[in-house]
């Protein structure tokens, strides 16, 4: 029994922990922990509604980073319909880029929870927009990828060097604006058009 379960968990511990969609690079398994004002959330892929996600969430991570770094944070929607007014007229699905904010940085003690938060002055380049997609029938929850990456000290990305927020290339945009480090900590969720 015992090799069962070992086997078992060696097989899907990829699929338990990766912190991104499957098959969205980049990737990571260090999960970027989440908190839409009260309901904090550790799993990714949790179903949230598009009133409880509002609001830009509070993020941290488990363990502390280290202080002089910077860090960016942004958030992709990787499911909006090819035509967002009438989803049902098929065509492939494309992204939305819905926050990218500068300038965070790491707290050197963990809060109440245990969890080491990032905070940011800033707005933008790319002000955070709640997730908003379309009913869609069938039921169709849209996936929105939050990413954290570290950053040069003082990296100024500007509007300009994010381009079109729809069809919004992650991997393009990181081959292009020099200064931006690792892919540091992830995580999604969920909401789809009914979930009000």
């Amino acid at each position: 029994m015992r090799l069962i379960t070992t086997t078992l968990l060696f097989f899907l511990s990829p699929l338990i922990s990766a912190q991104t969609p499957p098959g969205f690079t980049p990737s990571t398994d260090s999960p970027l922990l989440l908190t839409f004002g009260t309901k904090s959330l550790t799993t990714p892929g949790t179903n949230l509604t598009k009133s409880e996600s509002s609001v830009r969430p509070t993020i941290g991570t488990a363990s502390t980073l280290p202080q002089n770094n910077t860090y960016i944070y942004l958030m992709i929607d990787v499911d909006v319909p090819f035509n967002f007014q009438n989803p049902a007229a098929g065509g492939p699905r494309r992204t939305n880029l819905h926050a990218l904010i500068t300038g965070y940085k790491p707290s050197a003690t963990a809060n109440s929870q245990g969890i080491y938060e990032l905070t940011s002055t800033s707005t933008g380049p790319i002000a955070y927009i709640g997730p908003g997609p379309p009913p869609e029938t069938p039921l169709y929850a849209h996936k929105y990828v939050n990413l954290l990456f570290e950053t040069e000290e003082g990296l100024d990305i500007t509007r300009a060097q994010v381009g079109q927020t729809f069809g919004f290339d992650i991997n393009v945009f990181l081959a292009n604006v020099k200064g931006i480090g690792p892919l540091v900590a992830g995580n999604w969720i969920e909401v789809a058009g009914q979930w009000n």
